[in-house]
């Protein structure tokens, strides 16, 4: 275990209380609340905090992971813990043992240390509401927040979120110190809170005051670039913000880059092709309601992300709702962070709680987020701030779009709905947009149309990132089938339909391999307005249940007909010019023994380059490390060649890759860009070995092509005289016969000509 110089809290407090300051203090607490953060970020709860458990280690506190110790402190402990053995120990009951750390940090001492009660006696105060009393001349705010933490009833106390958030605020509501600049870049890169980047690898294209627009030279993709100023509030916005880069309606914030002629700071994000979002009203001035309520929809499903974990966007104004490829996205406005920030901008004014501009001690909250959103739902009606007021309506605004961005924008915050209520009346209005595209479907006899009622006996058996399946009986055929209903974040209203109906016209490409399950139809149903897909049906489940239930009784002939099939369906789509790019044990099934490849959800045509759902990455240990380290790398078609490699290693191993390991995505994220994979499993043979190594290649030249993993599977197959490959040509070595005929007879044009039609006819 790590050494602390300073021993535990309690230690600490106890030797240097007196030194210490209320800044030290509140410093301290913040850093016990990041790393109760960083915990409860990966659903992970502590169970035992307490002064103990803390450890401070050159002026850092670090928290101990008690998993050796079983003794608590009544005083840290959940009273809904003591008044119930059957209550669960949940994320709330760190929070109140986080305000009790809080408390003794103020005091300096553990609390009710003066042994005057029983701990029988105090265990019944602390159920009944007993709390320790505040040190004199604590912060106001400090002193409400652990108030709020240890609270008898666990949904009135905040998110580790909400406490984070607050104490970054009240600890850099004004600079402490100056630090040097290069001490806040080794800050952010030792907490790998974002990439630094350098300046020469951007290219100036045009700029603004604040906003340049360049281009990274290392991925020749456009970013966009703006001032700010490098301090640690701003250090603290990019921790508080660090998990939500990965949402497909956040800008992602790519990097920082520090200009040492000019001594600024960038601040580096994606780059979105329609502008903001007022530029985009301006420039498709014929937009339908279909495409303003799609909008409204996305807008709002990312403030929905955002207050699902608890966190305010604060800066919710037409500048920071971008527009990229037809979809909405929200820049996260990390550079503002005091009031100051906010009143400061005028053109952000009309956007902002009256509450937050009428009264200095309101603090903005969710209901703030939510009025915000009001005033960009009526400028997505036809609004504008400048010109029109909020009062009177657009003409052609429908009556429930009306009332929806009317109740968001009362002046009572309490009568706002909450961003679930805003966001399910959206999903009914975009539902019901649903029967423009089952018409498109239909003309164009892209799928057939399957009536709900010709299924029966349904039932649920898994879920994907895409969406809930189910297995059905088709009464037509009288087999089962397999539905899987459309997630809301794929829901096909929340699309363009030119990319869903893209999806399906792939897809029907495909409909003549055995190695691909096909889409038998859709259906919708009207209740609901939800669509399902119905597709072919594979008896013994994904791969990964497969292995799990069969691998003892599988021999390396079955694993390496295993390998040859889903290569063969790898080799299919590519030939289509598809990469499937989602490649894992689990978009793999078994049917009579046979793999087939499923989950074409994020496939990507490289004829058209659509990419139906931006954003979403897959299994982590299944993606190409070159796409992990930088976000604008294009996956290519040595990406899917990755994924097959590590799927050929779970052939010889049984189990998913490092399930045995106790490693976060975090660091097995960077894990994998250095370098690392799996071991080898004993007996596997040489070539089989050597070829998955060579899949899963650092540098993706080095890569075999998906016809010479084929060639090579062929070949071993069969070297082991293995039945099934004996009667298989070998594509490559028909390529390589005709390279070595045009080598040796390039004098020779009649007998190059005989010898290659002879060579093709063997082929065929």
């Amino acid at each position: 275990m790590q050494y602390a110089d300073s021993g535990n809290l309690r230690q600490f407090l106890k030797n240097h209380l007196e030194k210490l300051n209320w800044d030290d203090k509140i410093k301290y607490a913040y850093q016990i609340t990041e790393g109760i953060k960083y915990l409860h970020d990966k659903d992970i709860f502590h169970y035992n905090l307490n002064s103990k458990n803390i450890l401070i280690h050159q002026e850092e506190a670090k928290i101990k992971l008690d998993i050796a110790n079983n003794d608590s402190e009544i005083s840290f402990i959940d009273p809904k813990l003591l008044e119930d053995d059957s209550y669960e120990y949940d994320k709330k009951s760190d929070i109140y043992s986080l305000g009790v750390l809080m408390w003794e940090i103020s005091s300096g001492k553990p609390p009710f240390a003066d042994g005057k009660v029983s701990e029988n006696l105090l265990k019944n105060d602390l159920i009944g509401g007993h709390r320790e009393e505040p040190v004199p001349d604590t912060p106001d705010e400090y002193l409400k927040l652990y108030n709020s933490c240890w609270d008898s009833e666990p949904n009135a106390r905040p998110s580790i979120n909400q406490v984070f958030n607050k104490l970054g605020k009240i600890l850099y509501a004004q600079p402490k110190k100056i630090h040097e600049t290069s001490e806040l870049v080794s800050l952010i890169k030792d907490n790998r809170l974002t990439e630094i980047i350098d300046k020469k690898d951007l290219s100036k294209e045009k700029s603004g005051y604040t906003i340049l627009e360049v281009t990274r030279k290392k991925t020749e993709c456009l970013v966009v670039l703006k001032t700010i100023i490098l301090n640690e509030a701003f250090i603290h916005e990019l921790k508080m913000h660090k998990t939500l880069n990965s949402y497909l309606r956040i800008v992602p914030i790519l990097g920082i880059s520090l200009d040492e002629s000019t001594n600024e700071c960038l601040l580096i994000t994606e780059y979105a092709n329609g502008g903001n979002l007022r530029q985009y009203l301006k420039n498709q001035e014929n937009l339908t309601w279909n495409n303003k309520i799609k909008l409204a929809y996305q807008i709002t499903e990312g403030i929905k992300y955002l207050h699902d974990k608890d966190i305010n966007h604060q800066s919710l104004y037409y500048k920071n709702i971008v527009i990229h490829k037809k979809e909405a996205k929200i820049i996260l406005d990390i550079a503002k962070s005091t009031k100051s920030d906010y009143l400061n901008d005028n053109e952000m004014n009309p956007y902002l709680d009256p509450k937050f501009l009428e009264d200095d001690s309101y603090e903005y909250d969710k209901k703030s987020d939510i009025y915000s959103l009001g005033v960009l739902l009526w400028e997505l009606s036809g609004g504008n701030p400048k010109a029109h007021s909020i009062d009177a309506p657009i003409p052609g605004t429908t009556n429930e779009y009306l009332n929806l961005y009317k109740s968001c924008c009362d002046s009572e915050s309490n009568k706002r709905p909450s961003i679930s209520q805003v966001f399910n009346k959206l999903e009914v209005m975009n539902k019901n947009l649903g029967a423009e595209l089952i018409n498109l479907i239909i003309e164009q006899k892209l799928v057939k149309l399957i009536d709900r009622s010709e299924l029966t006996d349904i039932e649920k058996i898994d879920a994907g990132h895409f969406g809930i399946i189910s297995r059905a009986i088709w009464k037509k055929t009288n087999n089962y089938v397999v539905c899987k209903k459309l997630n809301n974040d794929e829901s096909i209203s929340n699309k363009p339909i030119e990319a869903f109906l893209h999806e399906l016209k792939m897809v029907r490409r495909l409909d003549f391999c055995q190695r691909i399950i096909r889409i038998l139809g859709i259906i919708l149903d009207e209740s609901t307005k939800e669509y399902l897909f119905v597709m072919q049906y594979a008896d013994s489940g994904n791969l990964r249940e497969y292995l799990k239930n069969r691998f003892s009784t599988l021999s390396w002939d079955d694993k390496i007909k295993l390998a040859y099939q889903i290569t063969d369906g790898i080799k299919f789509l590519q030939g289509e010019n598809i990469l499937h790019r989602d490649l894992h044990s689990k978009n793999i099934v078994i049917h009579q023994g046979e793999a087939k490849i499923i989950d074409l959800g994020i496939a990507k045509s490289i004829e058209t380059q659509t990419n139906i759902h931006s954003g979403v990455m897959g299994m982590i240990a299944y993606i190409d490390p070159k796409r992990l380290e930088d976000y604008f790398y294009e996956y290519n078609d040595k990406s899917d060649i990755y994924s097959l490699g590590i799927l050929m290693w779970e052939l010889s191993s049984g189990r998913p890759p490092f399930s045995d390991k106790n490693i976060s995505d975090s660091l097995l994220k960077t894990d994998l860009i250095g370098g690392r994979r799996e071991e080898p499993v004993p007996d596997t043979p040489y070539e089989y070995l050597k070829l998955y190594k060579s899949c899963w290649d650092l540098e993706p030249n080095k890569r075999p092509s998906i016809s010479q993993v084929f060639s090579k599977l062929v070949k071993l197959g069969k070297a082991m005289s293995i039945q099934d490959f004996q009667d298989i040509n070998d594509d490559m070595q028909g390529i390589k016969d005709i390279q070595d005929i045009q080598d040796d007879n390039d004098n020779d044009t009649d007998a190059q000509g005989k010898k290659l039609l002879f060579i093709i006819i063997k082929i065929i």
